[in-house]
């Protein structure tokens, strides 16, 4: 899990159901899986506050998607040149 240590103490007045779950998928999503480490991706491209597995960019047929919000989304034009 992400290096955040668990709170000794619930720090909220209410503990509303639909937003623990949408909390606890979030924290899935960020979790890196077991065997994604550096041996098996032949090491990390970084790019400003992302991080890829390299073996992902001599793939054809990939997907992923980047989202620019408030400004430009320089990462997917870094990968579209």
């Amino acid at each position: 899990p992400p290096c955040v240590p668990p709170a000794p103490y619930w720090p909220y007045k209410t503990n509303t159901k639909w937003r623990t779950v949408l909390g606890e998928r979030i924290l899935r999503a960020v979790t890196p899986l077991p065997e994604a480490n550096e041996e098996a991706c032949g090491g990390w491209e970084l790019f400003g506050d992302q991080t890829w597995c390299k073996k992902a960019f001599g793939r054809k047929q990939v997907m992923a998607f980047s989202f620019g919000i408030e400004e430009r989304d320089m990462y997917s034009e870094y990968l579209s040149n």
